[in-house]
């Protein structure tokens, strides 16, 4: 199915983006991050990924499947982000999680998620800062403060609104 079949136009304008049919979209485009950040298209990404990676040793060096729980935790996670911000890279991990980054100029987040533990780190290299942020067992309502600073980090360092 083509972009102009499913209503989705292929640009290298930033604008907000609707999902439809995500497989057929994802496959079109050249990557995601030309779209801001929407929770839809972010789970739509962590499932395909979690689809795409279930058996062992998917890359060949005995990588762990990734788990249903670090998609649950990712998706509860990402309730949390804030809009107006770049649509982030994932990755799957080797041990069975996802790895979410942001990277503008000399700013770059990284948060790891593993299960239910949720780690992350914020370079700031224009102000020589590093902050990092490790939550053991993600639990909400509980680490809602642990999200607020996540979700801070997120908006202070890759907004679109500026």
């Amino acid at each position: 199915m083509h972009a102009l079949q499913t209503g989705l136009q292929p640009t290298n304008e930033r604008r907000p983006f609707t999902v439809t049919n995500i497989d057929d979209w994802l496959i079109e485009q050249d990557h995601p991050s030309a779209y801001l950040f929407n929770t839809d298209l972010f789970n739509a990404t962590l499932y395909l990924i979690l689809r795409n990676h279930q058996l062992e040793n998917w890359d060949g060096y005995d990588a762990l499947p990734i788990s249903r729980e670090s998609c649950h935790t990712a998706e509860i996670l990402a309730a949390s982000f804030p809009s107006g911000v770049e649509f982030p890279n994932i990755f799957p991990t080797s041990v069975g999680g996802y790895s979410i980054e942001w990277r503008a100029g000399e700013r770059y987040l990284s948060i790891e998620i593993e299960n239910s533990e949720i780690s992350s780190v914020y370079l700031d290299g224009g102000q020589k800062k590093k902050k990092t942020l490790f939550i053991e067992s993600f639990d909400l309502p509980r680490d809602e403060a642990e999200c607020a600073v996540i979700a801070g980090w997120i908006k202070d360092g890759f907004s679109l609104d500026d």
